[in-house]
């Protein structure tokens, strides 16, 4: 079903006009003035959205408009349900136009089918709702773009496993350019050129990875081994770039060389954006000045650029299942730099990451919150969470690589990520993988670790601080 959408235009005099057409849009005017793991049964999928936006930067405002499709995964299905995450629900029709009862309670949305669908069988509705100030989307004056809370800003199912096609039109403004998940639909548009566009992500991915990002950006592009890399900066200084970016084509051989695999598009983009931005989305990524600029003095601050260009393999290609296997995504990415930076720097590189990660993680087992990387509860802050996922997460896997040696390690690592592309993974999974490529008895290592609590408590990040190798450079992750 194709919904026709009202479609908002910038008029000659700077009024919006509103016409017919699908659309996303945003209100461009003065700068402003001043997880848990998967819930729920898995009783459906979703297999399609077709998100309709209309953005209002300056009051910080969304209204959307999206036609969710889905396919019954159990035996009988008469209701669904959604997280609203704040969102305000409007309406809810049929493909045929018809009302559907809805509940709302504990900030979920239940919809009531207009008949029940059974296995196999698929169903499609559209959505109209608005929300306010939507955590996931980022207000700038020179940009708005999205980071990781994908089902703040619409209508979706917050779990990994839940992979669907994500699909949208917008009409950009004059001097704007947009980025979005997937590809234009009938080519890359000029940089600034105004009019409506289309943009479609084929490949399902999990809905966190949808996203776009709209600015003022100018746009360069090289290639590299059958690879097309696209730069969108405000900034067009091209040598500045130069160097942000100088080895994207050795970390891409790297990655592309252990995950025994290739990119998963020919094509890769990468944003650069105000501020501390670090955020991976199907296709692209929006990157930071605040981490980027370090670059320009200091080459071997590419954390940043490595850390989202991994995660193109390993959090994009092969995703979690579950939310309490989010280190799969996170701790295995952030190990993937550290290896990186072996190859491209040296050992004392490596050893300086895991110094960082030594320390980051001391900081949870100095709050007693050593708990295992499959952990499924309620992290106390964001910090201790990072703490886990990533840091010890990255820890656990520089353990493995250690007790299998290096032609076992990463013989495994590829035979894992090519075994799961496209698709979802847990932690068993994993664990399986290598334990069938060494002699070793692993099960110690991942009850320790993964299941269970850490035995030791890393008091080598004192002794890395004092060597030099934690130098006070402040990193700030992400979580996503």
């Amino acid at each position: 079903m194709r919904v026709v959408m009202r479609r908002w235009l910038f008029a000659a005099d700077g009024v919006l006009a509103c016409v017919a057409g699908p659309l996303m849009v945003l209100c461009w005017g003065a700068a402003p003035q001043t997880r848990s793991a998967v819930t729920g049964p898995r009783d459906f999928s979703v297999f399609a959205y077709d998100v309709e936006l209309r953005i209002d930067r300056d009051q910080r405002i969304i209204g959307g408009r999206e036609e969710i499709r889905l396919r019954c995964a159990g035996g009988r299905l008469a209701a669904i349900d959604f997280p609203l995450n704040g969102i305000k629900i409007l309406s809810v029709r049929s493909e045929r136009g018809e009302e559907l009862p809805t509940v709302t309670t504990n900030d979920h949305l239940e919809i009531r089918l207009p008949v029940p669908i059974t296995h196999g069988q698929e169903a499609s509705m559209l959505v109209e709702y608005s929300a306010t100030q939507p955590k996931g989307v980022e207000f700038h004056t020179d940009a708005v773009y999205t980071s990781f809370h994908t089902c703040h800003w619409m209508v979706c199912r917050d779990r990994p496993d839940d992979k669907a096609t994500f699909t949208f039109a917008t009409t950009v403004p004059d001097g704007l350019t947009l980025v979005a998940s997937g590809a234009p639909v009938g080519g890359q548009k000029p940089e600034g050129t105004p009019g409506r566009q289309v943009w479609r992500e084929s490949v399902p991915s999990p809905p966190y990875l949808f996203g776009f990002a709209i600015g003022r950006f100018s746009r360069t592009v090289r290639y590299h081994g059958g690879v097309t890399l696209e730069y969108f900066a405000a900034d067009g200084d091209g040598a500045k770039l130069t160097q942000m970016f100088a080895d994207d084509d050795r970390m891409l051989d790297f990655f592309v060389e252990k995950a025994g695999r290739p990119l998963p598009r020919a094509f890769y983009r990468q944003v650069v954006v105000e501020g501390g931005a670090a955020q991976e989305m199907t296709s692209f990524s929006v990157l930071g000045r605040g981490h980027l600029d370090l670059r320009l003095t200091d080459p071997t601050e590419d954390w940043l650029v490595a850390h989202e260009m991994a995660h193109q393999f390993w959090g994009n290609l092969v995703t979690c299942a579950d939310w309490s296997h989010f280190w799969l995504n996170e701790g295995l990415t952030t190990f993937m730099v550290a290896a990186y930076k072996e190859q491209r720097w040296g050992r004392q590189a490596y050893e300086r990451e895991l110094g960082l990660f030594r320390a980051r993680f001391q900081a949870a087992v100095a709050a007693k919150f050593d708990v295992p990387l499959t952990f499924a509860g309620e992290y106390p802050s964001l910090r201790m969470q990072r703490a886990i996922v990533y840091s010890k997460g990255a820890l656990f896997v520089v353990r493995l690589r250690e007790v299998m040696g290096e032609r076992a390690f990463w013989a495994a690592l590829g035979t894992y990520t090519r075994r799961f592309a496209g698709g979802t993974a847990v932690t068993q999974d994993f664990q399986r993988i290598f334990a069938a490529e060494t002699n070793e008895n692993l099960s110690k290592l991942f009850e320790e670790w993964v299941y269970g609590v850490t035995a030791s408590v890393c008091t080598g990040a004192l002794m890395l601080a004092t060597a030099g190798l934690l130098d006070g450079k402040t990193r700030h992750d992400k979580l996503g």
